[in-house]
């Protein structure tokens, strides 16, 4: 069965449990992304990760519509050029996809049961104040988005802490990124990519301090630019290929 989201800001999205998986329609993602080109967005996703589902259209014939699995909206995200990417992501992973999973933990005759059915409106009530919630913090922080994205000068960049969820090599783990960047000599020993890189606009260094009571707190974040996430792609490769030839003399 197919389930329909809309949030006021973004859009409307459909949805499907498929093979007990969470879904998400390919065209409507490309829609509230803002990403024109649907096939070219589908050809950087597994296979594995796009579902057909046949649905009965207005003239009683059948068609094929496309979902793509919940795991891979970071994968979309990072193909888009919007401003409000990841307010979007952030919506469809803490409101939508929620509501999804309680949507079809629920059948047409637990409605019958006047205690299912109470049940089923206190989690409907919960989960809309939680969207409610989710949209006042959205725009109580667009501001401050606003000034980083000025600050970096570009509104497509991730933080280096989740750049091992965006990149075409699934299942490696930020600890095991980071080794390999510092193997490559793009990072030092504290994470901090070398200014070289920095220059050819493949990562941006921010060094923050603030005030807390009495004391001076200083943080640095690292971000990564897209040309910064082929980079890093290639290294990976590099670093992969290297590997296997020692494995090999050995």
């Amino acid at each position: 069965m197919i389930k329909e989201f809309e949030n006021s800001l973004y859009g409307k999205v459909r949805t499907a449990l498929i093979e007990d998986q969470a879904c998400f329609n390919l065209k409507d993602l490309a829609n509230i992304y803002d990403i024109k080109s649907v096939s070219a967005m589908r050809a950087r996703i597994p296979s594995t990760s796009v579902k057909t589902l046949e649905v009965a259209t207005s003239t009683g014939s059948m068609k094929n519509m496309y979902f793509v699995v919940a795991e891979q909206l970071s994968n979309i995200m990072f193909q888009s050029t919007k401003t409000e990417a990841e307010g979007i992501s952030d919506w469809l992973y803490r409101t939508v996809l929620p509501q999804l999973m309680k949507y079809q933990a629920y059948k047409i005759q637990d409605f019958l049961d006047p205690d299912r059915l109470v049940t089923f409106l206190e989690d409907f009530e919960d989960l809309r104040i939680r969207n409610n919630i989710v949209e006042t913090q959205i725009k109580l922080n667009a501001p401050k988005l606003k000034m980083i994205d000025k600050l970096l000068g570009t509104s497509s960049c991730f933080d280096l802490d989740i750049v091992h969820e965006v990149i075409s090599y699934h299942g490696l783990k930020s600890t095991e990124l980071l080794k390999i960047l510092r193997a490559a000599k793009v990072l030092d020993d504290n994470n901090l990519p070398y200014q070289d890189y920095c220059d050819q606009k493949y990562f941006r260094a921010v060094h923050a301090s603030s005030i807390v009571g009495a004391s001076v707190v200083t943080t640095d974040r690292v971000y990564v630019y897209k040309s910064g996430i082929a980079f890093i792609e290639k290294k990976i490769k590099e670093y992969k290929g290297a590997k296997s030839e020692r494995k090999a003399k050995n």
